[in-house]
């Protein structure tokens, strides 16, 4: 994957090591602009799908050049000092990343949650991709929570959540 980091951009990663291969799941931008973008490897070309919350509010995912926006991604609150509570980016069930071919370099992430080869499978699994208010704590699920990391260089910080 030809991941592009811009200087003041903060890039997170979710990753399954498998031996001694580290295969990347998905990752989250957060951009110097102050906006949050959410991508996962994919072999379909023209493709590029990402989902995007942008600083106004605005929230949509985007594939093939075209938006998907409202009502599938209602307006949420603005990326403002006034920023409160927390915001779902997303949470994306299941995934193969082996079949992708997407190698994980650690140097291209400021952060990375490393994930055991059982956790996450084409069946089974979640990533749950949050944004919360700095010092706002997410409640547990009752779901086998495997991982959680808190990334909080962005404002709002950057929670991110596997589960069984």
């Amino acid at each position: 994957m030809n991941i592009r980091k811009t200087p003041g951009d903060h890039l997170y990663a979710v990753a399954v090591r498998d031996a001694s291969e580290l295969w990347l799941v998905l990752w989250v931008r957060h951009s110097a602009r102050g906006e949050y973008f959410v991508f996962h490897p994919h072999n379909e070309r023209p493709a590029d799908w990402h989902l995007s919350y942008h600083k106004d509010g605005r929230v949509h995912s985007k594939n093939y050049g075209h938006k998907m926006a409202s009502p599938f991604f209602p307006k949420r609150q603005p990326l403002t000092a006034e920023f409160r509570g927390s915001e779902s980016l997303i949470t994306i069930g299941g995934y193969a990343p082996k079949t992708l071919g997407a190698i994980c370099a650690l140097e291209d992430f400021t952060g990375v949650v490393e994930l055991g080869p059982r956790v996450l499978g084409p069946k089974h699994g979640q990533i749950a991709v949050d944004l919360v208010e700095p010092g706002f704590v997410l409640p547990r699920r009752l779901d086998n929570e495997a991982a959680r990391a808190l990334f909080t260089e962005p404002n709002p910080n950057v929670l991110i959540r596997v589960f069984q």
